[in-house]
């Protein structure tokens, strides 16, 4: 059914043909107008923020996702450049710019973008993936990963996708655990450990907003942190309503 979904597509959309093989180096060059010599980052001079704190000397840009993606009809190729610059309690910041490129006439340009001016939080990895959301809406998860300020966590960013913004939806703490950062915890002593995962899912229906379902567990730590004990497991469910997804009680 998924390759059928594929060739209807790239029917209606023949640009689509071969546009996973465009160059990280083309797509840097006609966003910065050059790359440098290894043709896979660019560097950028007048970057820097002097307000942040970074044992960089230059910032950095690199390609770190590139997808299809039809909005409003239009067949493009959604690319994201990042460049790391800069940290706050250990997590890792940097500039994240994201651009739509068109091919016309056996080429490609830049349609629209959608570049972030300040500094924001971007993680130790770089995923992302691109979702359907509702009828015709289509969003970008983006996944925020730090062992920054004594804790390990993941969350998961949910952002509807329009040319020229992101708009924030949702966001699901996929993970969180600070044992691997405690003093250590005698066999007798009450553990402080916590940690909480969620999974999610989007569920498709004829509805302009699709329903997401997030199931959460919590665990507490025995004495000495010897072993995890579950105290909550529950499955919420969100609907959009205004502008943001709510929980239903």
């Amino acid at each position: 059914m998924k390759i059928r979904f594929v060739i209807i597509l790239l029917c209606f959309f023949p640009e689509l043909w071969g546009q996973h093989t465009i160059s990280d180096s083309l797509l840097l060059a006609k966003i910065f107008g050059s790359t440098d010599p290894d043709g896979q980052t660019f560097t950028c001079i007048d970057c820097k923020d002097e307000s942040m704190y970074s044992y960089q000397d230059e910032v950095v840009f690199k390609i770190v996702f590139k997808s299809e993606i039809v909005l409003d009809e239009e067949a493009l190729l959604l690319v994201i450049a990042e460049a790391p610059y800069g940290t706050q309690h250990g997590h890792q910041f940097g500039y994240q710019h994201l651009y739509f490129f068109k091919r016309q006439d056996k080429d490609w340009s830049i349609v629209d973008s959608i570049v972030m001016e300040d500094l924001t939080p971007i993680g130790d990895q770089s995923e992302f993936s691109i979702v359907d959301i509702g009828k015709n809406k289509k969003a970008l998860i983006s996944t925020f990963q730090s062992t920054g300020n004594h804790h390990l966590e993941t969350t998961l960013s949910i952002d509807l996708i329009e040319r020229s913004k992101l708009t924030f939806l949702f966001s699901i703490n996929a993970e969180y655990s600070n044992l691997a950062f405690m003093e250590p915890v005698s066999v007798g002593e009450d553990c402080p450990g916590e940690s909480y995962e969620e999974t999610y899912e989007i569920i498709p229906s004829d509805s302009e907003w699709y329903e997401i379902r997030v199931h959460r567990k919590e665990f507490a730590y025995s004495r000495g942190c010897r072993d995890a004990i579950l105290k909550l497991d529950v499955e919420k469910r969100f609907f959009y309503f205004e502008e943001k997804y709510l929980e239903q009680k």
